[in-house]
């Protein structure tokens, strides 16, 4: 498919989300993973554990990449008396890059993970995400939808 402007990539992009939401695929994958990896991983020794591995694998082994979002919490939280600044999360999956996004306290940030092998050196890969952020946003305020 040809992906000419940011509206047409941004258009694509929601209508294969939005038949993801409606698959069984991944709260079935959820739900496996909440009974089945825990007494692998504590209850059968090494096989177990490499068989919870193959499981994980199999599941996020599907995608080269990854974009997630986490809703924080809208004020500021704090951590033994101490105001949290920032916060961040990853993915504990074999993807080549990872960017996670997260809103905290009134703003949004970005960490990106690459494995070595694709790219040592994520910054180059954040040099580029700002632009290219803002002219999704952009193209998602133009679809129909669009709150």
């Amino acid at each position: 498919m040809d992906y000419s402007s940011p509206e047409q990539l941004m258009a694509r992009v929601k209508q294969q989300l939005d038949w993801t939401k409606i698959k069984p695929t991944p709260l079935i994958e959820r739900e496996i993973f909440k009974v089945a990896l825990p007494c692998l991983i504590t209850g059968t020794g090494e096989l177990g554990r490499q068989v919870a591995k193959t499981l994980v694998l199999d599941t996020y082994g599907k995608c080269t990449a990854m974009l997630s979002n986490v809703p924080g919490p809208p004020t500021a939280a704090y951590f033994c008396g101490q105001k949290v600044e920032d916060l961040m999360f990853y993915a504990f999956a074999p993807l080549g890059v990872y960017i996670g996004v997260i809103s905290y306290n009134g703003t949004v940030s970005a960490g990106i993970c690459c494995m070595p092998d694709l790219e040592p050196d994520a910054g180059k890969i954040a040099k580029h995400w700002r632009p290219a952020f803002e002219e999704l946003l952009e193209a998602a305020l133009k679809l129909p939808d669009a709150d």
